[in-house]
C-alpha cells in the first residue's frame, strides 16, 4: 500500500472520526436495519449523518480511506456499506511506529 495515501487519509479529523465510529459499529450505528453493522458494515448515509456532513463530502472522505486500504466498501442493492480493515490499520500503525522510532534514534 502506498504510504503517502495512508498518511493523507490519517491527516483529516473527519476521516479519523469515521475510523473511530466504525471501530464500534454496534454502539454508533446499532439503529441500522438494512444489514448488521458489525458483520456487513455501515451504510454510507448513516456515516454522513453521524458526521453531520453532506453525502458527497462523506463519500469523498470514505473514498480516501478506501484508497488507503483502511476500509472496505461493498454494495448491497442501492446502498454501499463500509467496514474497517483492521489488518491494514494495524499494519500502518506498526509501520508508523517503526518510522518514528528510526527517525528519533537516527536524529
Amino acid at each position: 500500500m502506498d504510504k503517502s495515501t495512508q498518511i493523507k487519509a490519517m491527516a483529516s479529523a473527519q476521516r479519523l472520526r469515521i475510523l473511530q465510529l466504525l471501530a464500534d459499529p454496534q454502539k454508533h450505528f446499532g439503529q441500522q436495519r438494512s444489514a448488521d453493522p458489525v458483520k456487513f458494515g455501515v451504510c454510507m448515509t448513516l456515516i454522513a449523518e453521524a458526521l453531520a456532513v453532506a453525502q458527497p463530502t462523506a463519500s469523498r472522505h470514505l473514498d480516501i480511506l478506501r484508497q488507503a486500504g483502511f476500509i472496505t466498501v461493498q454494495r448491497h442493492l442501492k446502498w454501499s456499506y463500509c467496514k474497517r480493515d483492521e489488518a491494514a490499520i494495524s499494519g500502518y500503525l506498526t509501520w508508523l511506529g517503526r518510522e518514528i522510532s528510526v527517525t528519533l534514534t537516527d536524529g
